[in-house]
């Protein structure tokens, strides 16, 4: 097949991150932390006791643990994926076992404030895909799970209503691993975007594979961006800010000791045609306990980076530049989703410091031997044939 070299975009002489704040440990025993910004501080989504929590949490971090919401009345849920859609509401799915290890997977449809607008069983007891670390979208155009087979290969998309009808699946032509992934819109096409690596794999590239409107393929860009002698894997966290974009996803030695699936998280800025731009290890974990699950979300210049460590939430403010990434200050929140710039205006809101919260060692900012030489590295793109 034919493959088109993308040259990577000039050295930019402004930084598009100004600070990697320290690490912050919410009190709390729970995974899948996903933290996304409201209006008056963060909504703070985590799994406990088999279900989804929500809670308000402030722009300080603080949290009343007394407001804590359990969304969806399950006692048996492990993994769980949630966005929100471009009309304000949300869209979560999660896994379960009945019979076999994660052989069952829902999802739900909330109004803004987290009440139930829809459900639906999506599989019960299918064995033949992995239901885990799965993934969702919510566009204009997509209410779609994602999820891969036994073996780690490809994906196949369930495409709903909005009302959480079965529309339909579909296979994920030329996509690497789906589980652990995620999903934006492609503004170019109304389609999807596909952020992921590998699983089970020699191969080492970090894929965006672009998809029609009617998931057919379009193409697909290999990225090198994973340290040498080591695996990346979990890209949860794929954020649009203005025209670029922010990557964040775990690696590490396999060999060093970690703990289970851990390791570091990282950060890649890429620009609009995914040229890395910049490429910061966040966590410096100490073996071998390590982070796990990354995500990203954004109010005004704050990028909120959230994983999971030793069954506690963990999260990193980080200050952006937001002139560099062509935003005027007070321009744009992040608050909105829109199909336009994934962000709508700005309401005033931004990042506090940390208040009813402990902090470990400070990350710092670390620039990236990987970004230095991805300025002059080349990314390979296949076409639709």
């Amino acid at each position: 097949m034919l493959t088109l070299l993308a040259l990577a975009a000039p050295a930019s002489a402004q930084d598009y991150v100004v600070d990697i704040g320290e690490e912050i440990t919410i009190d709390v025993g729970g995974g899948w932390n996903r933290t996304h910004p409201a209006e008056d501080g963060w909504h703070f989504l985590f799994s406990a006791g088999g279900d989804y929590n929500h809670a308000p949490m402030g722009d300080d971090f603080s949290w009343d643990d007394q407001q804590r919401r359990l969304l969806t009345g399950f006692t048996n849920l492990q993994d769980h994926a949630i966005t929100k859609c471009p009309d304000g509401s949300w869209l979560h799915a999660a896994s379960a076992t009945i019979d076999v290890v994660d052989d069952s997977a829902y999802v739900w449809r909330y109004d803004a404030d987290f009440n139930v607008l829809a459900s639906a069983t999506i599989e019960e007891q299918v064995e033949e895909r992995k239901h885990n670390d799965l993934v969702v979208a919510c566009t204009q155009e997509f209410t779609a799970v994602g999820f891969t087979s036994r073996d780690l290969r490809g994906g196949e998309l369930f495409r709903y209503d909005r009302d959480l009808n079965l529309l339909g699946t579909t296979a994920l032509d030329q996509a690497p691993t789906v589980s652990g992934t995620a999903f934006l819109r492609d503004n170019t096409n109304g389609g999807l975007i596909h952020a992921g690596f590998e699983l089970g794999s020699e191969d080492t590239d970090f894929k965006i594979t672009r998809y029609d409107g009617d998931v057919g393929f379009v193409d697909q860009l290999l990225l090198d961006v994973t340290p040498a002698g080591q695996r990346c894997y979990w890209s949860q966290g794929f954020l649009r800010i203005g025209d670029f974009y922010a990557v964040a996803h775990v690696c590490r030695d396999d060999s060093a000791g970690w703990a289970g699936d851990t390791g570091d998280v990282w950060l890649q800025i890429l620009d609009a045609d995914f040229n890395v731009l910049e490429s910061h290890q966040v966590t410096h974990n100490t073996l071998p306990e390590g982070g796990m699950r990354p995500f990203l979300a954004r109010k005004g210049e704050i990028l909120l980076m959230s994983y999971d460590k030793q069954v506690r939430p963990r999260m990193h403010e980080i200050t952006l530049d937001l002139v560099a990434f062509g935003l005027a200050e007070g321009d744009d929140s992040g608050l909105v989703v829109t199909d336009d710039t994934g962000a709508g205006k700005d309401d005033g809101g931004g990042g506090g410091r940390c208040g009813g919260c402990t902090s470990g060692p400070r990350g710092g900012m670390f620039w990236g031997l990987l970004g230095l030489v991805a300025l002059s590295r080349r990314g390979r793109r296949t076409p639709r044939a």
